[in-house]
């Protein structure tokens, strides 16, 4: 069977990306924004540009720049789960805030387990197979073997 080229490998990769994430972060990016109070917090509004509405967008660029799409993915799944942070950190010193104790917070780690898998887990997957094909095409041994 015959190898795929560069070329090819990355375009599945960024076709079963868009497939996938692309309907996925719409969805859920849509209901996140419609989901917003009057009073909704700037926390939320930069966690739902970046978590959802990015990585739609990022998808999309992977079919032109595959590098840049996977480093643009990856930099909005850190970003987000820094944004998220900081909307705990600053939640927990709101007046009246209710502390969890060590037992309450072992409780909600599969709930934040399942919550972070979904949020995050396709676009790291998406971002490090684009990285892959990148890298195996940037590779000594490919530009070796290839032919002109």
């Amino acid at each position: 069977m015959a190898k795929l080229g560069y070329r090819k490998r990355h375009l599945i990769i960024s076709a079963i990306g868009a497939l996938l994430i692309g309907p996925w972060g719409i969805l859920l990016g849509a209901m996140f924004t419609f989901s917003f109070r009057s009073n909704e917090s700037p926390w939320a509004y930069a966690f739902d540009v970046v978590t959802f509405w990015s990585q739609v967008a990022a998808i999309l660029f992977s079919f032109i720049k595959p590098r840049i799409a996977a480093i643009w993915m990856l930099l909005s799944v850190g970003v987000s789960v820094l944004i998220g942070l900081g909307f705990e950190i600053q939640s927990a010193y709101a007046p009246n805030a209710y502390h969890l104790n060590a037992a309450q917070w072992i409780a909600t780690l599969p709930g934040t387990a399942k919550t972070s898998a979904t949020f995050w887990g396709l676009p790291i997957i998406f971002a490090l197979l684009l990285l892959n094909t990148v890298r195996r095409h940037n590779s000594p041994v490919s530009i070796e073997n290839s032919t002109l």
